[in-house]
């Protein structure tokens, strides 16, 4: 429930009066952390996206010497307990959306790749 006001909501109903007005909803997960570093190909920099913002700012850190930016970016954020599929979840929704499946960390496997949709097991077709 959301309390604004003196005004008590089911969330699904405060979703819809949202819409209403123009506003968009949209889940943050739980899952997600506040904050994580991305590698940025279009830029070759690490780049930090923030949880339910669209785009980066740049980090302005260099990894050492012998330390590939991807290397870096996975080390900092192995640091600060974000996992891979974290990161790769993070950076899917501050390109394409926070409301999109991509943005959810259990569409990726521990590698941070796209886990392949399980279908149901038909048995033989005749």
């Amino acid at each position: 429930h959301v309390e604004i006001g003196s005004s008590l909501y089911h969330i699904c109903e405060f979703a819809e009066r949202m819409e209403e007005l123009g506003r968009k909803v949209i889940p943050l997960r739980s899952s997600l952390p506040e904050k994580c570093f991305v590698y940025v190909e279009s830029t070759d920099e690490i780049g930090i996206v923030e949880r339910g913002e669209m785009g980066y700012w740049p980090a302005g850190v260099v990894p050492d010497k012998g330390v590939s930016k991807r290397q870096g970016v996975d080390y900092l954020n192995d640091a600060q307990g974000i996992t891979k599929a974290q990161s790769t979840a993070m950076k899917a929704g501050s390109l394409c959306g926070w409301d999109t499946k991509a943005a959810d960390p259990a569409s990726y496997n521990d590698q941070g790749e796209l886990q392949k949709p399980q279908h149901m097991d038909r048995g033989e077709a005749r």
